[in-house]
């Protein structure tokens, strides 16, 4: 490795047959990497040939693994090429369908960190509710992640001029209905393998039509959760047949298998399969009507 003190003879060399040689972001490169300094390193790399990039997130999820090293592997694996591909299935569709814009709320079941559609979303909708059961993982995407976008974050402590308009809740989507999920524009799932089917999130009674669920029994309700929704509600979910992972408690075979696990009050607007290495993933976009 070449060291910082050892550049000035490099630069020597160099400057026998060039004038007016500028080296500053190879110092900065050359320092990087002695200080281990992942950040400076790839800012300084893109930017030697880049004018205008946003380094915001690159910079958070660094800060996030030096900070907290044993989140680092899930940190990944949330922006990983199948995660990226997933996600974005569902916003390109969504684009398509003229169901993204300023006025739009969204609610994301089963969040995880956000990393993909906080980015993707926030910027261009109203206001985002992701909620999730870990709560170490809201911490992270709250607090080290996405903390301009936040709406929990002190305007004190607020650096950038995104919009503030992520709100995120620790919790279990199936124990109570929050006022939020009134004015939902689009409800958002990428998680269902992970979950009983949606058309079982406060279903209608009586209870026994449940009798066979691998689930058990749900929790039902007098007025059924779907049939709260707004007019011209919209919702996108995602399952995979990727049985062979331990958290997959509701994996399903192919599309139409999924599809019968929607609320009776579904139209599918959008089908589409997604391939990656360890399987396939199952979109389904549509509307939920009023019964």
């Amino acid at each position: 490795m070449i060291e910082r003190e050892d550049l000035k003879y490099l630069k020597n060399i160099v400057d026998l047959q060039n004038k007016d040689v500028n080296y500053n972001t190879l110092d900065d490169i050359v320092y990087c990497i002695k200080e281990d300094d992942q950040f400076g390193f790839m800012h300084n790399i893109l930017s030697a040939t880049n004018n205008k990039l946003d380094y915001r997130l690159l910079s958070n999820v660094l800060t996030t693994i030096k900070k907290e090293p044993d989140i680092e592997n899930a940190l990944l694996d949330s922006f990983s090429t199948p995660q990226v591909n997933a996600k974005m299935n569902i916003v390109n569709h969504l684009d398509k369908l003229g169901l993204i814009n300023e006025k739009s709320e969204v609610v994301i079941f089963a969040g995880w960190f956000g990393s993909i559609f906080i980015p993707a979303l926030a910027p261009r909708v109203k206001k985002i509710t992701l909620i999730d059961m870990d709560e170490r993982i809201i911490n992270v995407a709250k607090n080290r992640l996405f903390m301009d976008y936040s709406v929990d974050v002190p305007v004190k402590n607020r650096m950038f001029n995104d919009p503030h308009n992520v709100q995120f809740i620790v919790g279990d989507i199936f124990e109570m209905f929050k006022r939020e999920y009134e004015n939902t524009d689009i409800f958002i799932n990428t998680s269902c393998e992970h979950m009983r089917p949606m058309s079982e999130w406060g279903p209608k009674g009586p209870r026994s039509l449940y009798a066979n669920s691998p689930f058990g029994e749900p929790i039902t309700r007098k007025v059924p959760w779907w049939t709260r929704m707004k007019e011209g509600c919209h919702f996108a979910f995602q399952s995979n047949d990727m049985f062979n992972i331990d958290t997959h408690i509701n994996c399903v075979n192919d599309i139409d298998e999924f599809e019968k696990q929607l609320p009776e009050n579904a139209k599918v607007k959008v089908k589409d399969e997604i391939n990656d290495e360890r399987g396939t993933r199952f979109t389904l976009i549509g509307e939920i009507c009023k019964e």
